[in-house]
């Protein structure tokens, strides 16, 4: 039989450090101090100009819902959604309606890519979209 060996542990007030973790040295008061050249005018308006390329880009593809639901994924993607709520919000409203009204005049055999890609927005922007044949769309 072996023998086990019993170790007491005793309480000690202060944990001791299993790994090199440092606490961090950034204080919330010295992030808040700290200054861009970013946050200057000249990029400001440089960021207003290009925000309305995207928006109009949404405008531009309007015949496409295909190329709408790709602006709104790759947009997603960047991380610059919130700044494109209405559009995007618009841009899944009309696919909805183009998709729907497609499968109403034909069951011709789908685009994989595309219904994978509406399928996946849809469903990340909270609108209801089924899984069942034909991916009828519950709005």
């Amino acid at each position: 039989m072996q023998t086990q060996k019993h170790h007491s542990i005793e309480k000690q007030n202060h944990p001791e450090r299993i790994s090199t973790y440092k606490p961090n040295i950034w204080k919330y008061d010295h992030l808040l101090s700290l200054t861009s050249q970013y946050s200057e005018g000249k990029y400001k308006v440089e960021a207003e100009k290009l925000k309305e390329e995207v928006s109009w880009e949404f405008s531009k593809s309007v015949s496409s819902p295909v190329a709408q639901l790709e602006l709104v994924d790759r947009i997603d993607k960047l991380g610059l959604s919130g700044y494109f709520e209405v559009e995007t919000k618009k841009a899944l409203e009309n696919t909805i309606m183009y998709m729907k009204s497609y499968y109403s005049r034909s069951k011709e055999e789908e685009d994989l890519y595309a219904t994978a890609l509406c399928f996946r927005l849809l469903r990340e922007h909270g609108y209801p979209a089924s899984q069942g044949p034909h991916h009828q769309l519950n709005y």
